[in-house]
């Protein structure tokens, strides 16, 4: 098993913040060496995952929505990975089938 580094003097966690969301995602990648591939990817994922969060109506938009995306946890969506409306022809009932109620948007 692989365990992840020891923070270096200028990794993110020697800079103690309350929230990554104190700076952005520059500053973040700008504190760290370029040789810091895991904590770089890491950081990557961690903003990824926040912008998520902070717009799920996003995902409303697509023809295939991730449960995990929109709140859902694992045994909600039942290990359905994707929602997929892209087997709808016609683009306008693939669009009346992604507002049906129960579906989650009213956009």
């Amino acid at each position: 098993m692989v365990s992840p580094p020891e923070p270096s003097p200028g990794s993110v966690a020697a800079h103690s913040p309350a929230s990554l969301r104190d700076h952005d995602l520059d500053f973040w990648l700008s504190q760290l060496s370029e040789g810091s591939r895991w904590e770089r990817g890491l950081i990557r994922d961690l903003f990824t995952a926040l912008a998520e969060l902070d717009a799920p109506a996003d995902e409303f938009s697509r023809d295939v929505w991730r449960p995990s995306r929109l709140g859902y946890d694992y045994v909600e969506y039942r290990n359905a990975d994707r929602l997929d409306f892209t087997a709808i022809g016609q683009p306008w009932l693939r669009e009346k089938s992604r507002r049906t109620p129960g579906c989650g948007w009213r956009g």
